[in-house]
């Protein structure tokens, strides 16, 4: 099951219950929040608790404010018992999202920021930590 926007794309591999959404070049904050209601809707259909957000396309980061913004809305949309992975291309984009992870956390929504794709399905899933996960 893939949806397609101009903005992202998610899709479901419900074999291992994973919803992974991928941002494109052209993500707004508007985007971004449109396809957290999506992601959440088919969360609510199928039970799939865990997420991963693919931002390893985005150029440039999103202002802290913004950032902020986009963790408000993805608490109130998502399960609380949701679990997610947000992957970014290297350490200094990681270090750039560290205040919306904590805000996220301290909304008690299960919340990691990674580097790689390997990382975010095993954190996840729950395995253990693979290189890249920035711990």
């Amino acid at each position: 099951m893939a949806q397609r926007e101009a903005s992202h794309e998610i899709s479901v591999d419900e074999s291992i219950g994973v919803i992974v959404v991928a941002y494109g070049r052209s993500s707004t904050v508007e985007s971004i929040c449109a396809s957290i209601d999506e992601v959440a809707a088919i969360a609510l259909e199928t039970g799939i608790r865990r997420l991963i957000a693919d931002f390893r396309l985005e150029p440039v980061m999103k202002s802290e404010l913004d950032q902020i913004s986009m963790v408000t809305h993805l608490v109130s949309a998502m399960p609380r018992s949701s679990r997610i992975a947000t992957v970014f291309r290297d350490q200094s984009q990681l270090d750039k999202v560290r205040i919306s992870e904590l805000a996220a956390q301290n909304r008690r929504l299960h919340l990691k920021a990674v580097t790689t794709m390997d990382a975010a399905m095993a954190w996840v899933t729950h395995l253990s930590a693979t290189p890249g996960s920035a711990e």
